[in-house]
């Protein structure tokens, strides 16, 4: 099984990051191809609504640090999105990367992805109350949905604010632990 990680914090230690790479090494030790990327490393744009991918490439028109990743996403089984939240929403970085999926469309919205993929999206804020911000997750299932993933999970975790504050953050990552193993035997 291929898992591919996509790390949203411009912290690379930060929550989500910390979780979803417990979550990857727990992949890795179980047999699993494991890729990671940090998107706050990386140097990409926006989507530039060229609309290019739908007319005449089949592909994002824009080469830049996002293209290898896309392409993983299209091979992988299983997606792991990771993100802190920020003012009620994933981070920037996230949401650009995010963006960018709009080229796995076809003119007619259908989609040139393989169905039947699997998903973790780990959303971590520092706010405590777990009514704030639950809109996200939903938003972004949608989406998974309709490229076709079959089955989408979520870690979520309220209240913590960094490892410096929050510990280890050991019983979050061994949840993460007990999902992939799930995801994994699924």
């Amino acid at each position: 099984m291929k898992v591919t990680g996509v790390l949203g914090s411009p912290r690379s230690s930060g929550v989500s990051s910390t979780v979803a790479r417990r979550f990857l090494e727990y992949a890795a030790k179980s047999g699993a191809t494991t890729g990671t990327y940090n998107l706050a490393g990386m140097h990409y744009s926006g989507c530039r609504a060229c609309e290019r991918c739908k007319i005449d490439l089949k592909s994002c028109a824009l080469k830049d640090d996002l293209t290898p990743l896309l392409r993983d996403i299209h091979d992988t089984d299983l997606l792991l999105l990771a993100s802190p939240v920020y003012y009620g929403e994933v981070s920037g970085q996230f949401k650009t990367f995010f963006d960018r999926t709009f080229s796995y469309f076809e003119s007619d919205f259908s989609c040139r992805i393989p169905a039947g993929k699997k998903a973790v999206i780990i959303l971590a804020q520092a706010n405590p109350d777990s009514s704030m911000f639950d809109d996200i997750f939903p938003r972004y299932k949608h989406w998974l949905e309709i490229y076709g993933f079959s089955r989408i999970e979520l870690i979520r975790m309220c209240g913590v604010e960094s490892i410096e504050t929050d510990g280890t953050l050991e019983k979050e990552c061994l949840a993460a632990e007990k999902l992939a193993e799930e995801m994994l035997e699924s």
